[in-house]
């Protein structure tokens, strides 16, 4: 049996479920899509993979097509400042009750949240849903910072251990005389001390080297500061489902008050690689609560008002889109997760033998420790790292891809069905690159070739021989594509 032509195959079974569980009985354009997935996956091993991934490629589209389309329908009918007494009915039935669309509430997608979150015994929880993980983390920082009230003579000090360059932006805006921050370079160092109120951490880092968080190393030395922080804050945007809550939260008690604040995007790995809508996802949890820290209750209702007030809510096209049974459901997002973090732990332990282009492949797998082990993403350091060499790469790639008609895209973000590649300039006055390949949840022909490629490209011994072999190639001008224009 060919493993490609068997991969197609499961992978046109999944997406007939994804739209069985959208709702495909009560609405023909998924219903069409059941077909179409069931048809292709009937001749999947009769078929050549190529073919067939395109047309899986085509169903994904329709599929997100159909719910976006029959979110719209729910949505049109209202106003953003809809009429009194008229029911605002979501796909499902549940009812929305709001005056102004930005104060939209999401009780339905928080109680699924709740469902399928990891608790621990003596902690309490509430899970408040945003319109972006940007929004979310936005309203964390300030929400914080307004209920503990620090003042001169007791200020808050906050350490952080997070790479996001727009963390670090927001970190800015909350910057005062009675607020200030300091980026950690030793974690668990810093925690020990005792000189931090509130610590931000990302337990796998969005940086060049794909950090990771030592549980059991942070553990030791939350239990050895005096005083200790009674706020953690935790980026989990990168970790997803294997971020291990219960066993987290079960470990760090020990009579006095904490407040956990989990924060990840809602739209990258909870929603099947479909990107229905922008969304960001806290969960609070809190345990000994006294007056001097909130409770997850008290903490989560002023972030509601605070979302509220700032027009952080999803809209009513978002909550309807996102009104789908797959959408936050922990078995569905570790299923396909799952292949996401699968697919890139491949192309890291393909890539990282080579030594030519890349001076270092960053992935948590090669150098994690369960559960933190898994990212959605490789990050290629370039041996000799230059804009142009990163505009360079990206041309030969474009080409490669055209060439060998592969279903790799070259954009933005992560956690797709299909597979991405990009560059992002992180500070642009400082013109290096950060290189990443993205590996999406569908296997098939074009993931080999992605990782066959990846492999032939790595070995070029520098970029004048890649230069050489690609004469006719015109780098990406990503200096222009990010508003600088050249110097």
């Amino acid at each position: 049996m060919n493993t490609e032509s068997e991969e197609c195959r499961l992978e046109a079974q999944v997406l007939a479920e994804l739209a069985i569980a959208a709702g495909a009985e009560e609405y023909p354009p998924l219903t069409k899509v059941v077909d179409d997935a069931r048809a292709v996956a009937a001749d999947a091993l009769h078929q050549p993979p190529d073919v067939t991934e395109r047309e899986l490629d085509r169903i994904a589209v329709a599929l997100r097509r159909a719910i976006l389309r029959r979110a719209h329908e729910c949505a049109d009918e209202h106003f953003r400042s809809p009429e009194h007494g008229v029911p605002k009915v979501l796909p499902s039935g549940a009812l929305l009750h709001h005056s102004y669309e930005r104060g939209a509430t999401a009780e339905h997608l928080e109680e699924r949240i709740a469902r399928n979150a990891g608790t621990a015994a003596g902690w309490s929880s509430e899970h408040v849903v945003f319109s972006s993980a940007m929004g979310a983390m936005s309203a964390v920082l300030q929400c914080h910072r307004a209920m503990t009230q620090p003042t001169h003579d007791a200020p808050l000090r906050l350490g952080a251990w997070s790479s996001y360059f727009e963390t670090d932006m927001l970190l800015e805006l909350c910057r005062g005389e009675t607020t200030g921050w300091e980026s950690l370079g030793d974690l668990y160092g810093a925690t020990a001390s005792g000189r931090y109120q509130a610590l931000l951490v990302e337990p796998v880092r969005y940086d060049w080297d794909a950090s990771v968080m030592d549980i059991a190393a942070f553990v030791h030395a939350w239990r050895s500061a005096a005083p200790r922080p009674r706020t953690l804050i935790l980026d989990n945007t990168l970790a997803s489902f294997t971020w291990p809550t219960e066993r987290f939260l079960s470990a760090l008690p020990d009579g006095l008050p904490h407040l956990v604040v989990e924060v990840r995007s809602g739209l990258k790995l909870d929603q099947q690689g479909l990107e229905l809508a922008n969304a960001g996802v806290v969960s609070v949890y809190s345990c000994h609560e006294n007056a001097g820290t909130p409770s997850a209750g008290q903490f989560a209702d002023y972030l509601r008002t605070a979302r509220a007030l700032g027009g952080t809510a999803p809209s009513m096209d978002g909550l309807a889109a996102m009104d789908t049974a797959f959408v936050f459901d922990r078995g569905w997002t570790a299923r396909h997760a799952g292949q996401v973090f699968l697919h890139n732990q491949a192309l890291a332990e393909a890539v990282s033998g080579q030594d030519g282009l890349f001076s270092r492949i960053a992935h948590p797998s090669l150098h994690g420790s369960a559960p933190l082990r898994h990212g959605p993403f490789v990050v290629c350091r370039l041996a000799d790292d230059t804009i142009e060499n990163h505009g360079l790469l990206l041309a030969v790639i474009n080409e490669e891809v055209r060439r060998q008609r592969l279903l790799l895209t070259w954009g933005s973000s992560f956690g797709f069905r299909g597979h991405r590649y990009e560059t992002i300039l992180p500070r642009v006055s400082e013109r290096r690159g950060l290189f990443k390949v993205a590996m999406g949840s569908r296997g098939g022909p074009s993931l080999r070739a992605t990782l066959e490629t990846m492999c032939r490209l790595a070995a070029y011994p520098d970029f004048a021989a890649l230069r050489r072999d690609y004469p006719d190639v015109r780098p990406v001008d990503l200096m222009r594509m990010a508003g600088q224009g050249q110097e």
